[in-house]
Parts: C-alpha cells; sequence; structure tokens
C-alpha cells in the first residue's frame, strides 16, 4: 500500500525527468565559448539565470528549493525523504552558532532547502534554546557551543555538527524505508570517513582523534580504517582497495578531485534501477539526485567558466549524470 501511495509522486516526476540536463546539455555548457554563453545555455534550459554579474550561488540555490518543493508536493510524506536535505541543517546550524560569536549575520550562509527553518535555527542558537531544535540536534549544538566557547576551538565544533550531520542521515536514511536511501546514505558517510582517515593521516592525528572525526557507517569497519591510517597514507588506500570500494582507491592515488568526482557518481549510478522502478519513494529520490548532481555540475563549470578553465580541464571535473 505504502508504495501504491506513491504513484501520483512517481508520475509527477516522470513528467519533470524531461526538463532534466542531457548529456549534450552538459557538453555545451562545457564547451561554452563564455560564462555569460554558458548561462544562456542554461536560461534555454527553464533555469533563472542572474540578470548580470558573476555570482550565480543564488540562482544554484534557487534551482534546489524549487526541485525540494516539487519533491514535497509529489511524495505522500516529505519526512521520509529528510534524509537527502539534513545536513543543510547542519550547516545553518554552524552558520548561526559561529555568527552568534561574530559580527556576521547569519543568514549569508544559510542554505536551502532544510528540515527544520532557518529562523529557528537562529534563534536557538542566538539563545542558546537548544531545545527549540529536534532532539536529533540537541546534543551536537551543545557539544559544538562548548567547542567554541570553552575550548575556543571552531575547527572542533565543526567535527561535531559534520559528523552529527551524516549520523542523522543514516538513521533517517534507515526510518524512511527505503533501501535506495540508505545505501546512497551509507556511501556518503563512507566516503566521508575515507576523506577524514586521509587528513588525519596527512598530519599524524591519534586513533582517539580519528574515532571523533569519523561517522557509523557499515559500509567500511572504522576500527580497521584506523589502524590502516597509522601505518601511513599507502596502506589506507591498501585498505581500500581490499573492501567493496575498490574502485575508490584508484581515485584516491588520483588526488581530492578525482576522489570527489567518483563519491557523486558512485551515488548517481546507483540511483539507475530507480528509473525502472514503478512505485514507491525510489524514482523521487532518484529524480533528487539527478538534479543535485546537475546543479553541481553547474557550479564547477560555471566557476570553471570564471577562472578561464579549457574545456578539457572542466570536463575532468564534471559528474557524470545517468540521465
Amino acid at each position: 500500500m505504502r508504495d501504491i501511495e506513491y504513484a501520483y509522486g512517481v508520475a509527477r516526476i516522470r513528467a519533470n525527468e524531461n526538463s532534466l540536463l542531457s548529456a549534450a546539455d552538459t557538453e555545451q555548457l562545457i564547451t561554452a565559448s563564455s560564462y555569460n554563453d554558458a548561462l544562456r545555455i542554461l536560461a534555454d534550459n527553464g533555469w533563472k539565470v542572474p540578470e548580470s554579474g558573476t555570482e550565480f550561488s543564488e540562482m544554484l540555490e534557487n534551482e534546489s528549493k524549487i526541485t525540494w518543493q516539487l519533491l514535497m508536493e509529489a511524495a505522500p510524506d516529505i519526512g521520509e525523504l529528510d534524509a537527502l536535505i539534513i545536513p543543510n541543517d547542519f550547516h545553518n546550524l554552524k552558520a548561526a552558532l559561529k555568527a552568534t560569536f561574530s559580527n556576521e549575520t547569519p543568514s549569508d550562509f544559510f542554505i536551502e532547502p532544510s528540515v527544520v527553518p532557518t529562523e529557528l535555527i537562529n534563534e536557538a542558537a542566538g539563545s542558546m534554546r537548544f531545545e527549540l531544535l529536534p532532539e536529533y540536534m540537541h546534543k551536537p549544538a551543545q557539544d559544538a557551543y562548548d567547542a567554541i566557547v570553552r575550548l575556543k576551538n571552531g575547527r572542533l565544533a565543526d567535527i561535531y555538527l559534520d559528523v552529527a550531520a551524516l549520523n542523522t542521515k543514516i538513521e533517517m536514511a534507515k526510518k524512511s524505508g527505503s533501501g535506495l536511501l540508505l545505501e546512497i546514505s551509507q556511501l556518503t558517510g563512507a566516503a566521508a570517513n575515507i576523506k577524514s582517515a586521509l587528513r588525519c593521516a596527512k598530519i599524524g592525528k591519534d586513533a582517539e582523534f580519528m574515532g571523533r572525526v569519523m561517522c557509523d557507517c557499515e559500509i567500511l569497519d572504522n576500527g580497521e580504517i584506523i589502524d590502516a591510517v597509522l601505518s601511513g597514507e599507502p596502506e589506507l588506500i591498501n585498505y581500500i582497495a581490499s573492501t567493496s570500494l575498490e574502485s575508490a582507491a584508484e581515485q584516491l592515488k588520483s588526488g581530492s578531485v578525482a576522489f570527489e568526482k567518483w563519491c557523486d557518481e558512485a551515488i548517481a549510478e546507483k540511483v539507475q534501477n530507480a528509473k525502472f522502478t514503478a512505485f514507491g519513494p525510489d524514482p523521487i529520490i532518484a529524480y533528487y539526485i539527478h538534479k543535485d548532481a546537475e546543479i553541481k555540475n553547474a557550479r564547477i563549470i560555471l566557476s570553471a567558466k570564471l577562472n578561464n578553465l579549457p574545456a578539457e580541464e572542466i570536463r575532468k571535473r564534471v559528474r557524470e549524470v545517468y540521465v
């Protein structure tokens, strides 16, 4: 019955899939002669581009908000899909806490869409009333606040909130009932743990610190990651090569840009089977993943155009989107 409830939403998503950028559209963006030419191509595809200037972040956020609004209209219970955007909430909490101790305006750094209204996050951080927030944010908010105020360590506050965001994403995915959402959430967590482990290997952090910066992911064993890191970066890559994420090891050897691209494309590849699913939340989740990758590609391409990077260099950075 639950899957049948998604029938209307899936039909709605199918109708909108035609508006996604094709591989040919993306290639046209990559080879555009200039930043303005790239904007024109996006405008031709229905994007609300800035009238002037080189600030395009608002355009990208607008695309994200439009996409989430579509999901809210399509899904019978949007709460089942909150794992897709919950990292934005922890980013917003981070911005609000740091702004409390600086002269910055937190709204300048907020990201939407979000599960928790940004106004509520701002109020909770400004008044230190973390009980106003959902329960899963109480302890991370308090830990981050203590790190900033008592330890004067903004980086530690970031760690607390980043790890909490990943753990919350995975827990929400488990409760959603979607195997696809759980799979991509676990993969996101595994990729984040690998990146954290690499940083620890480079700067020589101990096992206690490494345990603090990694989320609870079931794809890789955190204890084995830590043991590998303590033996050096090459051993960590060898460990990754011995797991189900073997293909990630080669990308790690190529550097962080290649690994980031692998992460996004591995997630995009996992949603492919959803295009053949008639019911349930997976086609809606797949659409969001596709659109999110499209927005990331737009950011990469527009930034590259502003920096006059050649097409071949842009192509190395652009994520393959399986539409």
